[in-house]
């Protein structure tokens, strides 16, 4: 059982995801902004932060730089939420803001699931190893583009810096462009082979 932030703006999706995370088994403390995302983050001390990427106010890049400039925050895994295009998303992300995870909106209970396994299972260590960085699933880590040979999240849809289609597929149930590392379409849920 992880205890886990849940922010977004949205009270019936607050509601929706609190449930979820219930069932998983984990402990959920949810914030409606940046401030109570902030001020809930240092009273409950996460093992995670899921949260959304565009609020009004303080904007989820805005408050993932806040987090990651307190102590405690530095390395807790965050998992972005939103219903604009990972592209954008990771075009906004810089080296000084590690964003562990995206996912994109609607978001379904096992994708979720996974995510946040995948971000909080233990990793091996010995007593002389330097502190673990956060676990980033392999659509966030980073891959060359083939064709200008830019280093971009693995699982982008496009080169960051050419523009280019790259490491992407299509479902062939309905067609959506997915990341070439999908198990299953984000918009009709068809498991894909491989």
């Amino acid at each position: 059982m992880a205890k886990i932030l849940l922010v977004d703006d949205n009270k019936l999706i607050r509601l929706v995801e609190s449930g979820i995370l219930n069932g998983l088994g984990h402990e959920v403390a949810t914030a409606e902004d940046g401030t109570s995302a902030v001020l809930a983050f240092r009273q409950q001390k996460p093992d995670l932060v899921i949260l959304d990427y565009q609020m009004p106010g303080a904007s989820g890049t805005e408050v993932l730089r806040e987090l990651r400039s307190l102590d405690q925050g530095a390395n807790v895994p965050v998992i972005f939420l939103s219903g604009t295009s990972s592209l954008q998303i990771m075009s906004n992300a810089t080296e000084d803001l590690p964003l562990s995870c995206f996912l994109e909106k609607p978001v379904n209970s096992a994708k979720l699931k996974e995510a946040i396994d995948g971000l909080l299972s233990p990793q091996p260590q010995t007593p002389t190893d330097p502190p673990a960085a956060p676990v980033i699933p392999p659509q966030a880590q980073i891959e060359p583009c083939p064709a200008c040979r830019a280093e971009n999240p693995a699982g982008a849809r496009f080169c960051l810096s050419c523009g280019k289609p790259i490491g992407a597929s299509k479902c062939p149930k309905c067609q959506t462009q997915l990341p070439a590392v999908a198990k299953f379409c984000f918009s009709c849920g068809e498991k894909l082979a491989g």
